[in-house]
């Protein structure tokens, strides 16, 4: 059946309109058809007018009730009574409310034969917004480009069609393309574009069109911009409640300046504003990044105090005491909790695992079955993180049983429909790592693969890692040629794996140090530990000293005492003993044990005994010191 304009729904393009309009076709009629039958009676129910019909929709859609709007709608469409603007608007505003595509194109077909779609653009509006909101952009944007005259809702909704979508630079282009721009245009495509590069385009708008007062747009434009800036907004807008102050101490906790939160929060205290939920909520944040415990404890009580019940408030508490080293405290709020919120168990779970208490994070995981809680994502990043630093597991072997049970908790994620993320996959990974454990590592790799996921930089950093220290070079370089981006946390993964595995000589070592100088990425202690160890194992004695110099002249990285470890290493396996203990002495402090440690071993093995008493004197000594220190 020919539809009146239906070519124009993908208007623009002709993508996929024939499609488009076959498959709507069918779904409006299978929908159609199910309603009729799902619905006892509808034949002989009771003809209700159009306006009583029109305001009970709009009533059902305001108060949540979709299924019953969506039912009142089909039974009209069945008695035929004629659906006018109004009518359409309201169900349009359903389907964007439920996500429900396939409907709201059958809705649309209805517009498109009934005839009164022409010029109106509150209807065509409604449009796009349904398909935005539906997550179908290119539509919302052809049925935007049907509009012959928009107004500024129908260019809001386009622009929040893309920012669902994180479609940033079309958001921006569409923004750019308006005249006249309204309050909601900017908390629309700053909504899209909340990145500091950008706000800064929008921010200068907003102050032409003399909104950097209102307090919805400046709230967003907090959240946007620089720390800084973020900051000059804040201290233009006279705040009456907490909304804008919540959004400052977030931009200062995510930007990691926790000091700063907790000092804007002694001047809201002054100020009189009365904190809410997300206040406490940023502010424990901000305390647990300094492990501030006497903060915390003050905040705790104010939210006792004020008899604040709230499940992410208790889960920053439980959170914040782990961070501070007070994991009983931690347990004592989520006991006061009725448990039955999984980000309590997550954030318990954590608060144990960062406190050495591995086997009760792994049997609170456990306990969550058994209560009925389902897990989710983070609880097995969380469970994954506890195995990897735990030694010894008893339903695992002595040595690799905390990479066993974290490869078995992340075969049940995935058998539980959970779709890893990359956090995940780099806790799992670094369980692999830490154990040894090459065929397990191998089989997480498969499933990166398997899952046709694009990798993330910390997914390939955390891979070559693995296979490093697996053992496996060759993978380790497999992976690394495959990323598309690296970072100097991806050559220093590389190094490391030729020089800890003595695979490849030293010169592939140096080769691929000096690549990482020509791409531009600027080393670190970390890279010149890798150098100096192959220069040691290969008794480059040449390359080590050049790069020993050069390490601080040429690229500011002050030596520090594992870099002399490695130059007394070498010098102890080219015999030369007096370098050796004269590199151990010129070491930060003197040397630590590692050093002494190797020297003491090269003149026992090249029979020095005067210079091995030496050595093991200041062994004992540099022991001693060490114990006081922890003492």
């Amino acid at each position: 059946m020919a539809m009146p304009g239906a070519s124009r729904v993908s208007g623009g393009s002709t993508h996929a309109s024939a499609t488009t309009y076959s498959s709507a076709i069918s779904s409006s009629r299978r929908i159609a058809s199910a309603d009729q039958s799902t619905t006892p009676g509808a034949a002989s129910t009771p003809s209700l007018p159009r306006t009583s019909s029109t305001l009970m929709i709009a009533a059902y859609g305001q108060n949540g009730d979709y299924r019953a709007a969506l039912r009142l709608f089909w039974e009209m469409n069945l008695q035929g009574v004629r659906s006018d603007r109004v009518v359409f608007v309201e169900i349009l505003s359903v389907c964007a409310k439920t996500g429900d595509l396939a409907t709201g194109i059958s809705i649309h077909l209805q517009i498109l034969g009934s005839g009164i779609l022409h010029c109106d653009v509150v209807l065509r509006t409604a449009i796009v917004t349904m398909y935005g909101k539906c997550g179908d952009v290119e539509a919302a944007k052809a049925a935007f480009d049907d509009i012959e005259q928009p107004n500024n809702y129908s260019w809001n909704s386009l622009i929040a069609a893309y920012g669902q979508k994180g479609h940033c630079k079309e958001a921006l282009e569409t923004f750019q393309r308006m005249d006249r721009p309204d309050k909601y245009t900017f908390l629309s495509v700053l909504g899209a574009c909340c990145h500091a590069e950008e706000a800064q385009e929008i921010h200068a708008r907003v102050v032409s069109c003399g909104l950097e007062m209102d307090v919805m747009v400046a709230t967003q434009l907090i959240k946007c911009g620089r720390v800084a800036e973020a900051r000059r907004v804040f201290e233009k807008v006279c705040w009456e409640d907490a909304v804008g102050w919540n959004s400052m101490l977030a931009a200062y906790a995510q930007n990691g300046l926790p000091d700063q939160a907790l000092a804007l929060y002694w001047a809201l205290n002054q100020a009189g504003v009365s904190p809410d939920e997300a206040t406490f909520v940023s502010l424990l944040d901000a305390a647990a990044a300094l492990c501030a415990l006497k903060v915390v404890l003050e905040i705790h009580a104010q939210v006792s105090s004020r008899r604040i019940q709230s499940h992410i408030v208790d889960t920053a508490l439980v959170f914040a005491y782990g961070k501070c080293g007070r994991p009983m405290d931690s347990r004592k709020v989520f006991d006061s909790t009725n448990g039955e919120v999984v980000t309590h168990w997550n954030a318990m779970i954590e608060a144990y695992s960062q406190n050495d208490m591995e086997r009760e994070a792994i049997q609170l995981f456990k306990y969550m079955d058994l209560k009925g809680i389902k897990q989710d994502e983070v609880s097995f990043i969380n469970v994954i993180s506890a195995c990897s630093t735990l030694e010894d597991l008893a339903e695992g072997t002595a040595t690799h049983g905390h990479s066993k049970a974290a490869l078995e908790l992340f075969e049940t994620m995935v058998s539980s429909s959970l779709r890893p993320s990359s956090v995940t996959y780099v806790a799992v990974l670094g369980a692999c790592s830490d154990s040894g454990a090459l065929t397990a590592g191998r089989r997480i790799h498969e499933h990166i693969l398997a899952s046709k996921a694009e990798w993330e930089l910390p997914v390939g950093n955390a891979l070559i890692s693995m296979y490093g220290k697996c053992g496996s070079v060759e993978d380790a370089r497999l992976v690394f040629t495959a990323m598309r981006e690296t970072s100097l946390f991806s050559w220093n993964s590389m190094l490391a794996a030729y020089t800890q595995n003595h695979q490849g000589s030293a010169s592939e070592a140096f080769d691929l140090a000096r690549e990482m100088v020509l791409h531009g990425i600027k080393p670190n202690e970390a890279t010149f530990v890798s150098i100096l160890y192959a220069c040691s194992h290969a008794g480059r004695f040449d390359e080590a000293y050049i790069q020993f110099v050069a390490m601080e002249s040429d690229h500011g990285v002050r030596p520090v005492a594992e870099h002399y470890g490695c130059m007394v290493d070498l010098f102890g396996r080219l015999g030369w003993l007096a370098e050796a203990e004269h590199a151990a002495k010129n070491a930060p402090k003197g040397g630590d044990i590692v050093s002494w440690m190797s020297v003491l071993g090269a003149c026992k093995i090249h029979s020095d005994d005067v210079r091995a008493k030496q050595a093991a004197e200041k062994v004992l000594q540099v022991s001693r010191g060490s114990l006081s220190i922890n003492n």
